[in-house]
């Protein structure tokens, strides 16, 4: 393989090369001299490879493309540059170093290889694409139109507010006609009108409301001055029961009681109404199974009763009573005081001494104890029947 090289200077590389040969045929010697390596390259394939690959470029497009761009440089720079640097190679070292090693390639194989492959891109095309589209906006309108300013509603003006009166409807399965207090197993009932009514002077506004589930109505009023006349000229009370119910008796219970304020506000009022209730005509057989609770009355005291405890009275004190303790006062400092330090000493007592304090004991409790008070004790009630 030969490399390409640039020409040095000759005479500066006369020396080198007559080093260079000399080392060259020393070593050339050597290897002689010694076992030389033979080498041999492998045969080549079998069968042989196909021929190569001949790439035939598509005509040149029609009509040909503009010629190519012919660069021109610009004038060189004045005033001129430096020459070039030039470098001189230091004297071969005293001792000379080994013989270059030199290789041997192996022979080309056979059939050679196929050339590179050069690529070459196909001709433009014929059609060239669309340009780019460029949006323009259209100008605005000659006269705009004016901006737009929202103006509110102004606020609604109550002038009564609206009455509406809630409440519930129940049906009493069980209703006692004689004893209300007694009547038990209640439920809701669905489907039940009742009738609003509020005077206004002699002027009436009347309104129907039907109990939806849970048996609650909501009945609305409309009209009537509330402000002027208040809660206590409404009354609410029962119209008609639902269709083909046998709880179809209004009750007493409730009935005329008054409305009570619930809510209140400019706009509308509730008003809150006591439960009202239906009944059957004649209780089911099953109302007998429910029977009121039982109420346990205890029977009268004995005839005798027993003697009241005992209460022990202590004997009165002893007449005459006797002296109080005696108490001793110390007679008072001397005045002026003597010097200090005084010691102050209390003259003897008196003789004979005063008689001790009375102790007042109380007599024994009597020999045999009265009897304990006696204390009634009822038996238990029985139990309540559900």
């Amino acid at each position: 393989m030969k490399a390409q090289v640039g020409d040095p200077p000759r005479g500066r590389l006369l020396p080198a090369l007559a080093v260079a040969l000399a080392i060259l045929f020393t070593s050339n010697v050597a290897t002689v001299s010694g076992d030389s390596y033979d080498y041999k390259s492998p045969p080549p394939p079998s069968p042989s490879p196909p021929p190569p690959y001949v790439y035939k470029s598509p005509p040149p497009p029609s009509p040909s493309p503009p010629p190519p761009y012919v660069y021109k440089s610009p004038p060189p720079p004045s005033p001129s540059p430096p020459p070039p640097y030039k470098y001189v190679s230091p004297p071969p070292p005293e001792k000379s170093p080994p013989p270059p090693y030199v290789y041997k390639s192996p022979p080309p194989p056979s059939p050679s290889p196929p050339p590179p492959y050069h690529y070459a891109s196909p001709p433009p095309p014929k059609k060239s694409p669309p340009p780019p589209y460029y949006y323009k906006s259209p100008p605005p309108p000659s006269k705009s139109p004016p901006p737009y300013y929202y103006k509110s509603p102004p606020p609604p003006y109550y002038d009564e507010p609206v009455v509406k009166v809630v409440g519930q409807v129940y049906c009493y399965e069980c209703y006692d006609w004689k004893d209300t207090v007694d009547s038990h197993i209640k439920k809701l009932l669905e489907g039940a009108i009742v009738k609003v009514t509020c005077m206004a002077g002699s002027k009436a506004y009347v309104a129907y409301g039907e109990t939806k589930s849970y048996g609650k109505y909501s009945v609305v009023v409309e009209g009537f001055p509330y402000s002027k006349y208040g809660t206590e000229a409404c009354k609410v009370e029962l119209d008609a029961a639902p269709k083909g119910s046998t709880c179809n008796i209004p009750t007493e219970l409730n009935k005329g009681a008054k409305l009570e304020v619930e809510s209140k506000s400019h706009e509308e009022v509730v008003l809150m109404a006591k439960p009202l209730a239906f009944a059957p005509e004649k209780p089911s057989e099953e109302c007998n199974k429910f029977m009121p609770p039982y109420y346990y009355k205890s029977p009268p005291p004995p005839m005798k009763s027993p003697p009241p405890p005992y209460v022990y009275k202590s004997p009165p004190p002893p007449s005459p009573s006797p002296p109080p303790p005696y108490v001793y006062k110390s007679p008072p400092p001397p005045s002026p005081s003597p010097p200090p330090p005084y010691v102050y000493k209390s003259p003897p007592p008196p003789s004979p001494s005063p008689p001790p304090p009375y102790v007042y004991k109380s007599p024994p409790p009597p020999i045999k104890s009265p009897p304990p008070p006696y204390h009634y004790t009822s038996p238990p009630p029985p139990p309540t029947y559900y």
